[in-house]
């Protein structure tokens, strides 16, 4: 894919506590014109292949907003793992943690888990310093869902979370085959979408999935 070609993103978003609305314009307002996201129907992936640069898992493993039924199918879970395999990107984005035990493909790209999180609260967000896609960003804060996760070890870990219930993993990187994986907890509250240092963070994330 040369440089200047537009980078397809199939976007996997909506479920009853996340909107579709909020992601979408969220990440359109984080990156330029490089990138043209596509949201994905309800219920499982049918094909993947060569037509997307990445995918962006934004949503609870869900079929819809009032479908409860898991759209990650083992299928689908397999689709996911030899997209990135063979090279595809792949960002999780908050819920995109949650809800995928019985998807081991997905749980294993995506190296960590969502545990819990308390009730909506101020939360700094501090990148590290030494990672590339902590560069050139600073720390922000803001409401937000403090997700507690489990990580695999073994990722970068390049955003941490701090509130007063405690400090956690915000941000990650890992390989796998040919393809990269960034996962980041921040995005329950639409404030923090709009925020420039995020905008910051999802831009050089799919930059940095999608190989650019």
């Amino acid at each position: 894919m040369s440089s200047t070609e537009v980078k397809r993103v199939l976007v996997l978003c909506g479920d009853c506590y996340h909107p579709a609305e909020m992601v979408i314009e969220g990440l359109r307002a984080s990156v330029g014109s490089e990138f043209a996201f596509e949201v994905a129907p309800d219920g499982t992936l049918v094909e993947l292949g060569e037509t997307y640069a990445a995918v962006v898992i934004a949503k609870l493993n869900v079929s819809s907003p009032t479908d409860p039924l898991p759209w990650a199918d083992a299928r689908s879970d397999e689709l996911l793992r030899e997209f990135v395999m063979t090279g595809g990107g792949l960002v999780v984005i908050h819920g995109g943690t949650v809800g995928y035990q019985d998807a081991p493909s997905i749980r294993q790209l995506t190296g960590g888990k969502f545990l819990h999180h308390p009730e909506a609260c101020e939360i700094t967000f501090q990148p590290l310093e030494g990672f590339d896609l902590a560069a050139g960003t600073i720390a922000f804060a803001g409401l937000d869902e403090h997700y507690f996760v489990d990580i695999d070890g073994g990722q970068e870990i390049f955003l941490v979370s701090r509130s007063t219930h405690g400090e956690q993993p915000a941000g990650w990187t890992s390989s796998f085959g040919d393809g990269r994986v960034c996962v980041l907890t921040p995005g329950h509250e639409g404030a923090v979408w709009k925020h420039p240092e995020f905008k910051k963070i999802i831009n050089k994330g799919l930059n940095w999935v999608t190989h650019g």
